[in-house]
Parts: C-alpha cells; sequence; structure tokens
C-alpha cells in the first residue's frame, strides 16, 4: 500500500526530523481515512453503534410531562446488520433477560444495549458470555436460553440471601456480584462485591474466583478500571492507587503513589505521565523505570493499548481543548500523530485491530459525531 504523508499547511511533508514541534496544525489528515457519522464501538469483530447526543437528545424531547416518562428508546444498531433477540430465563429465580445479538457468520454476537446497558463479557472459545444480572453474574448458556449462576451463594461467612435483605444509604441493594473481568484463557475471573458494606465496610472488595476450582477470595479493598493482563495470571487495576494482582496466590501489590494516576499497559510495562512532554515506564516485573520525552507530547490523558503500540489522547497545550492522537511502539521506538482537523475536536480513540484505530470527534459548534477507521501503517514516523 502506498504510504501517506503527513500535510502541513498545503504542502506535503515526511517529516524525519528530530524533536519536531507539535500542533494542532500538524499531524495526519484524517480526511482521507473513511468517516462515519454516529460513534462505532468493536464487540467480537462487529461494528456496533453506540447512541449519540443527538440521539439521547431525541429521547430527552419525548418525555411525557404527565408521566415523567420518554415516549421514544434508544435502540441497538450494528450497521445495516439485523438485530435480533436472545431471551435468557435465569434457572435460579426464573427471571428472564432480554439481550440483543447479530449474526456474524456461524456465531451470534450479543451487542450493546443502550436502555439496560448490562456487560455482556464473551467467554473465549465458546459461545456463551458473563452477564452481571440481578445483583450477581450469570454464565449463559446460549444454546439453551438460560443463565446459569456463577459465584456460590455462601462463602467466607458471607451469605448471598441475607446480604441481599439489606437497604444501604448511597448503595441500596448491595451487589453480591458485578463488573466481571475474565482473563484471557477463562481460567479466573475478577469481580466486585459489595457484600462486605453490610458490615460496614465502605468501597467494597475486589475478589477473584478460580474457575477451574471454583474456589473464590478477596484480592483487593474496592475497585477499579482493568488495564490488562501480563502472562494471563497477573491482573494490573487501576482504581484509587495501580495495582497488580496475581490470580493464583490472590496477593496484590501496589505499583504507584499517586493516587487517580491515568496509566495504561502495554505488554509488561506500566505508562504513564510524570510530566508534561514525558511518557514514564514501570516494568511490572522488575520495578525497573525509565523515561521518555517527546515534543509531540504535552498532557497524556487517556491511554489505549494493543500489542506493542500506544495510543495516547495528548492535550496540545494547557487550557486548550484540542487533543491530538500520540501513537508510540515500545518495541520500535516509534512515533507517530493524528492532529484534529480544523473543524473538529477528537472526543476518544479506540482500537479496533492491530493495525486500525477507531477515532472518535464532533464537530465544534454542533452535536455532529463522527467516526474514522485509521489504518496507523499508512502514517509516517515522526518524532
Amino acid at each position: 500500500m502506498k504510504r501517506k504523508w503527513l500535510v502541513l499547511g498545503t504542502t506535503a511533508v515526511l517529516v524525519v526530523a528530530f524533536g519536531l514541534t507539535a500542533s494542532a496544525n500538524l499531524g495526519f489528515n484524517l480526511d482521507t481515512f473513511k468517516k462515519e457519522l454516529g460513534i462505532k464501538q468493536i464487540q467480537e469483530g462487529v461494528v456496533v453503534d453506540l447512541p449519540t447526543n443527538s440521539d439521547k437528545q431525541v429521547v430527552v424531547d419525548s418525555i411525557d410531562p404527565k408521566t415523567g416518562g420518554p415516549t421514544k428508546y434508544l435502540k441497538p444498531k450494528a450497521g445495516n446488520m439485523e438485530v435480533l433477540y436472545k431471551n435468557l430465563i435465569a434457572e435460579d429465580s426464573g427471571n428472564s433477560l432480554k439481550v440483543p445479538y447479530v449474526k456474524n457468520g456461524t456465531k451470534d454476537v450479543a451487542i450493546y444495549d443502550p436502555n439496560t446497558t448490562l456487560q455482556t463479557i464473551p467467554i473465549p472459545g465458546t459461545e456463551d458470555y458473563l452477564i452481571p444480572f440481578d445483583g450477581t453474574i450469570y454464565k449463559t448458556n446460549w444454546s439453551k436460553g438460560t443463565l446459569n449462576k456463577l459465584l456460590k451463594d455462601e462463602v467466607n461467612g458471607y451469605q448471598k440471601d441475607e446480604i441481599l435483605s439489606h437497604k444501604l444509604d448511597h448503595v441500596g441493594t448491595p451487589m453480591w456480584g458485578a463488573y466481571p473481568m475474565l482473563n484471557p484463557t477463562a481460567s479466573y475471573l475478577l469481580f466486585f462485591t459489595e457484600r462486605s458494606m453490610a458490615s460496614g465496610d465502605k468501597d467494597g472488595e475486589t475478589w477473584v474466583k478460580n474457575m477451574v476450582t471454583g474456589e473464590e477470595k478477596p484480592v483487593l479493598s474496592g475497585t477499579g478500571k482493568l488495564l490488562g493482563w501480563i502472562k494471563d495470571t497477573t491482573a494490573v487495576i487501576s482504581g484509587q492507587f495501580i495495582y497488580s494482582i496475581d490470580l493464583t496466590s490472590g496477593e496484590s501489590k501496589r505499583l504507584t503513589d499517586v493516587k487517580a494516576l491515568d496509566a495504561g499497559l502495554v505488554k509488561n510495562q506500566l505508562v504513564y505521565q510524570s510530566s508534561p512532554g514525558s511518557l514514564t515506564f514501570k516494568s511490572v516485573d522488575s520495578g525497573e523505570i525509565s523515561t521518555i520525552s517527546s515534543k509531540l507530547l504535552h498532557i497524556s490523558g487517556s491511554y489505549q493499548t494493543q500489542g506493542s503500540w500506544l495510543a495516547i489522547n495528548n492535550q496540545v497545550k494547557d487550557g486548550s481543548a484540542e487533543h491530538s492522537i500520540v501513537l508510540y511502539n515500545i518495541d520500535t521506538k516509534t512515533w507517530k500523530l493524528v492532529s484534529e482537523p480544523s473543524d473538529q475536536l477528537i472526543n476518544g480513540v479506540s482500537w479496533q485491530d492491530d493495525s486500525t484505530l477507531l477515532l472518535l470527534t464532533y464537530k465544534k459548534g454542533t452535536t455532529q459525531e463522527l467516526t474514522y477507521t485509521v489504518n496507523i501503517n499508512e502514517l509516517e514516523d515522526v518524532r
């Protein structure tokens, strides 16, 4: 495929200079890539449409002042694919759950439902999912149309029915299990529970379940965002601090001393920003720390990782709404840059696969939201 060039003003230039100054006018021209209206997300290889601000406003505008309820609702959507529904029955309670899905070849792929916002976590190598529902976590038997409870009803002195009978201030009924995080081989499950809050704990706990032996035990106070997995049996979690959790022993280790730190995990390297214009890398295995600097960077926000690549949502300058996407490969030590079109602002980025980004923008002064499909192999290296 022919390599593309960066666009600076109206002149195409190949950027190789060391220490190149980053600005909103420098960066790959997004208009050369595929652009679609709306917000897109990848679920098991399927491009799913998420509700835009305009979609949400339609629902708000439809609210009946007499009933207080909307007359229009958001709908699950995946492009032009037909959306079907699977009715799943919980075998323990008889309660039912309707899950939208599309057919992708021979696979039924459950997709995001903007009305229930329930998670559907695919179990690798199977047709089934983990779904948090009715205060706990279920495993689907997709072909039979059933939900089978996954967590034990009694463990470590806690009893599910007794816990769910509580009403807690600012919480309501505590959750027995929620936010499932399944490791790549589906041998371990991390999940959050509020069962300890019934005894006065304010933060709840993260537990691990061995999916082979069935053992369940607490591993961390509170919960957080999963940054990634190392060697299948170590999870890295970003909560009040950033922790690694050894799933086999249940031991957790704090990796940082700074609270509420934005970070990412690329291979076995924790990455975060200690000062503007730089990135700090810390080996989860050895604790070794290194720092790199680039004039492409200013204030790093979110980090999205795929293989050896790190995609950074970068604030171009202090107090500015303008952002760029800075890409860094930890193996090749190469940098790439995507800047905003002059009439748009970057609103987020995610990976579609090892070489493709979905980049979200919205047009200034409007509610129009766009998704660009960006092949990073077509971006020249910059520095």
